[in-house]
């Protein structure tokens, strides 16, 4: 990591603009992705590790809740009802 020049470009940069660069990585190379990830886990830590298992972790909520609402269509086709509490 300490051959990426972006790093030394970006250490002035604000985690917001590090984390901008991290929401549009096809406006960017790799190396400028790398730099941004490396700055802000090295100020935050793990944040980018949390951010990421949280976005995993909706779309999983996401995916199931379709699921649920596919199932329940399902049923309420077959002329089952579920109560739900």
């Amino acid at each position: 990591m300490k051959d990426n020049s972006f790093i030394k470009k970006f250490r002035n940069k604000t985690d917001s603009d590090l984390r901008f660069i991290l929401d549009n990585k096809e406006k960017y190379t790799q190396k400028a992705i790398e730099a941004s990830t490396y700055i802000l886990k090295e100020r935050n830590g793990e944040l980018i590790e949390l951010e990421t298992n949280k976005e995993k972790l909706i779309n999983e909520l996401k995916e199931d809740k379709n699921t649920w609402i596919d199932f329940e269509k399902k049923n309420i086709e077959n002329g089952k009802k579920l109560l739900c509490y």
